[in-house]
Protein backbone atom coordinates (compact mmCIF):
# COMPACT_ATOMS: atom_id res chain seq x y z
CA UNK A 1 0.00 0.00 0.00
CA UNK A 2 1.54 3.38 -0.88
CA UNK A 3 1.53 6.58 1.52
CA UNK A 4 -1.24 8.31 0.19
CA UNK A 5 -3.24 5.36 0.81
CA UNK A 6 -1.87 4.53 4.23
CA UNK A 7 -2.76 8.16 5.27
CA UNK A 8 -6.62 8.04 3.79
CA UNK A 9 -7.02 5.07 5.84
CA UNK A 10 -5.77 6.62 8.60
CA UNK A 11 -8.23 9.92 8.83
CA UNK A 12 -11.05 7.17 8.08
CA UNK A 13 -10.15 5.44 11.16
CA UNK A 14 -9.57 8.39 13.32
CA UNK A 15 -12.48 10.63 12.10
CA UNK A 16 -14.75 8.43 11.39
CA UNK A 17 -15.62 8.95 7.60
CA UNK A 18 -16.08 5.02 6.91
CA UNK A 19 -16.34 4.16 3.63
CA UNK A 20 -17.28 0.48 2.61
CA UNK A 21 -14.60 0.82 -0.02
CA UNK A 22 -12.06 -1.80 -0.74
CA UNK A 23 -9.36 -0.20 -2.52
CA UNK A 24 -7.90 3.41 -3.14
CA UNK A 25 -7.16 5.03 -6.16
CA UNK A 26 -4.43 7.69 -5.85
CA UNK A 27 -4.22 10.30 -8.71
CA UNK A 28 -0.42 10.84 -9.07
CA UNK A 29 0.05 12.51 -12.74
CA UNK A 30 3.67 12.80 -13.90
CA UNK A 31 5.13 15.86 -15.32
CA UNK A 32 3.76 16.63 -18.86
CA UNK A 33 0.60 14.67 -18.18
CA UNK A 34 -2.65 15.50 -20.19
CA UNK A 35 -4.69 15.51 -16.72
CA UNK A 36 -7.35 12.99 -17.95
CA UNK A 37 -8.97 11.47 -15.49
CA UNK A 38 -9.57 8.23 -17.54
CA UNK A 39 -6.10 8.09 -18.44
CA UNK A 40 -4.68 5.13 -16.05
CA UNK A 41 -1.01 6.66 -16.53
CA UNK A 42 -2.02 9.63 -14.18
CA UNK A 43 -3.14 6.94 -11.48
CA UNK A 44 -0.55 6.28 -8.98
CA UNK A 45 1.36 2.92 -10.14
CA UNK A 46 -1.11 3.31 -13.23
CA UNK A 47 -3.41 1.57 -11.26
CA UNK A 48 -6.73 3.83 -12.34
CA UNK A 49 -8.69 5.23 -12.95
CA UNK A 50 -10.88 3.96 -10.35
CA UNK A 51 -14.05 1.54 -10.72
CA UNK A 52 -16.98 2.05 -8.37
CA UNK A 53 -16.03 -0.13 -5.60
CA UNK A 54 -12.37 2.50 -5.83
CA UNK A 55 -11.96 5.31 -3.58
CA UNK A 56 -10.49 7.98 -5.52
CA UNK A 57 -7.92 10.14 -3.71
CA UNK A 58 -7.04 13.51 -5.82
CA UNK A 59 -3.88 15.22 -3.98
CA UNK A 60 -1.24 15.71 -6.60
CA UNK A 61 -2.34 18.48 -8.72
CA UNK A 62 0.84 20.06 -9.07
CA UNK A 63 0.24 20.43 -13.29
CA UNK A 64 -3.16 21.43 -12.41
CA UNK A 65 -6.66 20.18 -12.11
CA UNK A 66 -7.72 16.73 -12.99
CA UNK A 67 -10.02 16.97 -16.04
CA UNK A 68 -13.08 15.00 -16.79
CA UNK A 69 -13.64 16.01 -20.58
CA UNK A 70 -15.66 14.77 -23.26
CA UNK A 71 -15.71 10.98 -24.01
CA UNK A 72 -14.62 10.63 -20.49
CA UNK A 73 -17.30 8.96 -17.78
CA UNK A 74 -15.46 8.63 -14.72
CA UNK A 75 -16.56 6.95 -11.53
CA UNK A 76 -15.92 5.66 -8.08
CA UNK A 77 -16.66 4.17 -4.66
CA UNK A 78 -16.13 7.36 -2.78
CA UNK A 79 -14.08 10.28 -4.32
CA UNK A 80 -12.03 12.35 -1.41
CA UNK A 81 -10.99 15.86 -3.17
CA UNK A 82 -7.50 17.35 -1.17
CA UNK A 83 -6.50 16.03 1.97
CA UNK A 84 -3.31 16.67 4.29
CA UNK A 85 -2.27 20.33 3.31
CA UNK A 86 -2.59 19.64 -0.16
CA UNK A 87 -4.34 21.76 -2.44
CA UNK A 88 -6.30 19.87 -5.64
CA UNK A 89 -9.07 20.16 -8.05
CA UNK A 90 -11.19 18.22 -10.39
CA UNK A 91 -13.28 19.74 -12.56
CA UNK A 92 -16.00 18.28 -14.96
CA UNK A 93 -16.00 19.41 -18.49
CA UNK A 94 -18.98 19.41 -20.96
CA UNK A 95 -18.78 16.08 -22.67
CA UNK A 96 -17.81 14.30 -19.26
CA UNK A 97 -19.01 12.62 -16.07
CA UNK A 98 -18.64 11.97 -12.82
CA UNK A 99 -20.64 9.11 -11.18
CA UNK A 100 -19.51 8.42 -7.04
CA UNK A 101 -21.57 5.79 -6.03
CA UNK A 102 -20.90 6.46 -1.74
CA UNK A 103 -19.92 10.23 -0.15
CA UNK A 104 -17.91 12.65 -1.37
CA UNK A 105 -15.44 15.30 0.47
CA UNK A 106 -13.72 18.39 -0.67
CA UNK A 107 -10.86 19.77 1.57
CA UNK A 108 -10.79 17.09 4.34
CA UNK A 109 -8.47 18.15 7.30
CA UNK A 110 -6.07 21.34 6.66
CA UNK A 111 -6.43 20.70 2.92
CA UNK A 112 -8.43 22.81 0.07
CA UNK A 113 -10.64 20.48 -2.95
CA UNK A 114 -12.20 22.41 -5.66
CA UNK A 115 -15.08 20.47 -7.19
CA UNK A 116 -15.86 23.12 -10.86
CA UNK A 117 -18.90 21.32 -12.88
CA UNK A 118 -19.76 21.97 -16.26
CA UNK A 119 -21.90 18.66 -17.03
CA UNK A 120 -23.24 15.68 -15.25
CA UNK A 121 -22.15 14.72 -11.65
CA UNK A 122 -24.19 11.97 -9.69
CA UNK A 123 -23.16 11.68 -6.34
CA UNK A 124 -25.52 8.61 -4.85
CA UNK A 125 -24.32 9.60 -0.83
CA UNK A 126 -23.78 12.96 0.73
CA UNK A 127 -21.49 15.39 -0.31
CA UNK A 128 -19.66 17.50 2.10
CA UNK A 129 -18.11 20.82 1.04
CA UNK A 130 -15.25 21.73 4.16
CA UNK A 131 -14.16 19.01 6.55
CA UNK A 132 -13.05 19.06 9.74
CA UNK A 133 -11.97 22.07 12.28
CA UNK A 134 -8.60 21.07 13.52
CA UNK A 135 -6.33 21.52 11.18
CA UNK A 136 -9.60 23.16 9.19
CA UNK A 137 -10.63 21.70 6.34
CA UNK A 138 -11.61 24.28 3.42
CA UNK A 139 -13.79 23.03 0.39
CA UNK A 140 -14.87 24.86 -2.88
CA UNK A 141 -18.03 23.87 -4.94
CA UNK A 142 -18.12 25.37 -8.16
CA UNK A 143 -21.42 25.10 -10.26
CA UNK A 144 -21.10 26.49 -14.23
CA UNK A 145 -24.14 24.47 -15.31
CA UNK A 146 -24.83 21.01 -16.21
CA UNK A 147 -26.71 19.02 -13.77
CA UNK A 148 -25.60 18.02 -9.95
CA UNK A 149 -27.47 15.43 -8.40
CA UNK A 150 -26.41 14.30 -4.47
CA UNK A 151 -28.80 11.18 -3.02
CA UNK A 152 -28.04 12.14 0.11
CA UNK A 153 -27.35 15.42 2.42
CA UNK A 154 -25.08 18.19 0.65
CA UNK A 155 -23.27 20.20 4.14
CA UNK A 156 -21.36 22.71 3.67
CA UNK A 157 -18.79 23.34 6.85
CA UNK A 158 -18.81 20.20 8.45
CA UNK A 159 -17.48 19.29 11.98
CA UNK A 160 -16.12 22.94 11.71
CA UNK A 161 -14.49 22.89 8.17
CA UNK A 162 -15.26 25.55 5.95
CA UNK A 163 -17.64 25.42 2.61
CA UNK A 164 -18.17 27.58 -0.07
CA UNK A 165 -20.61 27.52 -3.28
CA UNK A 166 -20.63 29.48 -6.10
CA UNK A 167 -23.55 28.78 -8.72
CA UNK A 168 -23.67 30.31 -11.72
CA UNK A 169 -25.97 28.28 -13.78
CA UNK A 170 -27.39 24.46 -14.28
CA UNK A 171 -29.59 22.68 -11.58
CA UNK A 172 -28.99 21.13 -8.40
CA UNK A 173 -30.97 18.15 -6.75
CA UNK A 174 -30.16 17.31 -3.58
CA UNK A 175 -32.28 14.41 -2.26
CA UNK A 176 -31.87 14.88 1.49
CA UNK A 177 -30.86 18.49 3.44
CA UNK A 178 -29.26 21.43 1.88
CA UNK A 179 -27.23 22.13 5.33
CA UNK A 180 -24.73 24.67 5.98
CA UNK A 181 -22.56 24.91 9.29
CA UNK A 182 -19.81 27.44 8.37
CA UNK A 183 -19.52 28.75 5.21
CA UNK A 184 -20.85 30.87 1.82
CA UNK A 185 -23.32 30.30 -0.84
CA UNK A 186 -23.60 32.69 -4.26
CA UNK A 187 -26.96 31.73 -5.83
CA UNK A 188 -25.82 33.77 -9.39
CA UNK A 189 -28.35 31.86 -11.80
CA UNK A 190 -29.21 28.29 -11.68
CA UNK A 191 -32.09 26.07 -10.00
CA UNK A 192 -31.20 24.51 -6.76
CA UNK A 193 -34.08 21.82 -5.21
CA UNK A 194 -34.09 19.99 -1.67
CA UNK A 195 -36.21 18.95 1.03
CA UNK A 196 -35.37 21.49 3.33
CA UNK A 197 -32.79 24.54 3.67
CA UNK A 198 -30.28 24.51 7.28
CA UNK A 199 -27.97 26.96 8.64
CA UNK A 200 -27.19 29.22 11.04
CA UNK A 201 -26.12 33.07 10.28
CA UNK A 202 -23.66 34.67 10.29
CA UNK A 203 -22.03 31.32 10.51
CA UNK A 204 -23.36 30.50 7.29
CA UNK A 205 -24.44 33.21 4.68
CA UNK A 206 -26.64 32.93 1.38
CA UNK A 207 -27.24 35.50 -1.02
CA UNK A 208 -29.08 34.76 -4.34
CA UNK A 209 -29.34 37.33 -7.00
CA UNK A 210 -29.68 37.54 -10.38
CA UNK A 211 -31.94 34.47 -12.15
CA UNK A 212 -30.88 31.86 -9.05
CA UNK A 213 -33.64 29.70 -7.61
CA UNK A 214 -34.65 28.00 -4.02
CA UNK A 215 -36.81 25.27 -4.27
CA UNK A 216 -37.53 23.15 -1.10
CA UNK A 217 -40.12 20.34 -1.21
CA UNK A 218 -42.53 21.71 1.51
CA UNK A 219 -44.97 24.16 2.31
CA UNK A 220 -43.00 26.79 4.80
CA UNK A 221 -45.68 29.24 4.83
CA UNK A 222 -47.02 29.06 8.57
CA UNK A 223 -43.25 28.62 9.52
CA UNK A 224 -41.35 31.31 11.42
CA UNK A 225 -37.35 31.48 11.94
CA UNK A 226 -36.69 29.02 9.24
CA UNK A 227 -33.02 29.21 7.65
CA UNK A 228 -35.02 31.17 4.64
CA UNK A 229 -35.40 33.75 6.09
CA UNK A 230 -31.96 34.72 6.67
CA UNK A 231 -31.33 34.78 2.64
CA UNK A 232 -30.18 37.76 1.10
CA UNK A 233 -30.86 39.03 -2.06
CA UNK A 234 -27.75 40.47 -3.82
CA UNK A 235 -26.11 41.08 -1.00
CA UNK A 236 -28.78 42.83 1.05
CA UNK A 237 -29.40 45.48 -2.05
CA UNK A 238 -32.15 43.71 -2.95
CA UNK A 239 -35.87 41.81 -1.64
CA UNK A 240 -36.44 38.41 -1.19
CA UNK A 241 -39.17 36.82 -2.36
CA UNK A 242 -40.82 33.82 -0.76
CA UNK A 243 -43.43 31.53 -2.90
CA UNK A 244 -45.54 29.34 -0.85
CA UNK A 245 -47.19 26.25 -2.81
CA UNK A 246 -49.09 22.40 -1.66
CA UNK A 247 -45.35 20.66 -0.59
CA UNK A 248 -43.52 23.46 -2.09
CA UNK A 249 -41.74 26.56 -1.14
CA UNK A 250 -39.73 28.88 -4.19
CA UNK A 251 -37.27 31.30 -2.80
CA UNK A 252 -36.18 34.51 -5.51
CA UNK A 253 -34.88 37.93 -5.81
CA UNK A 254 -35.43 40.95 -7.39
CA UNK A 255 -32.48 43.19 -7.50
CA UNK A 256 -31.60 46.62 -8.41
CA UNK A 257 -27.97 47.77 -8.40
CA UNK A 258 -26.30 50.94 -8.31
CA UNK A 259 -25.74 52.14 -11.72
CA UNK A 260 -22.09 52.79 -10.44
CA UNK A 261 -22.43 48.79 -9.94
CA UNK A 262 -19.51 47.48 -12.41
CA UNK A 263 -18.83 44.02 -11.09
CA UNK A 264 -22.21 42.72 -10.78
CA UNK A 265 -22.20 42.49 -6.95
CA UNK A 266 -24.22 45.43 -6.23
CA UNK A 267 -21.72 46.96 -4.07
CA UNK A 268 -19.98 49.77 -4.93
CA UNK A 269 -16.39 49.58 -3.52
CA UNK A 270 -12.79 49.68 -4.75
CA UNK A 271 -13.27 46.67 -6.98
CA UNK A 272 -15.71 48.61 -9.43
CA UNK A 273 -12.89 51.10 -9.91
CA UNK A 274 -10.13 48.87 -10.53
CA UNK A 275 -12.80 47.45 -13.41
CA UNK A 276 -13.16 50.81 -15.12
CA UNK A 277 -9.48 51.24 -14.94
CA UNK A 278 -9.47 48.04 -17.03
CA UNK A 279 -12.01 48.94 -19.60
CA UNK A 280 -10.42 52.68 -19.79
CA UNK A 281 -7.05 51.03 -20.78
CA UNK A 282 -8.74 48.41 -22.79
CA UNK A 283 -10.77 51.25 -24.63
CA UNK A 284 -7.01 53.32 -25.26
CA UNK A 285 -5.29 50.34 -26.61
Amino acid sequence: MNSYSIKFFSVVVCFGLFFSISLASTWDPPVDSDLNWCNSANWWFNDGPPTSTDTALINATDEGAARIGAGCYASAGSLIISQFDYLAEVKVYPGGSLHVYGDTILGNYSATGTLEIHDQVTIDGNLTVGYYISPRGFGHLKMQGGWLSVGGDLDLGDQGGYGTMEMNGGTINITGTFGMLNGHIQLNDGIIYAEDLSFISPYGTFDIRGNGTLLLWQDLSGTYGHSIDSITACNGQGTVIKDFYVNATVVRTECVCPAEDVTGDCIVNLLDLAALAQQWLAGAN
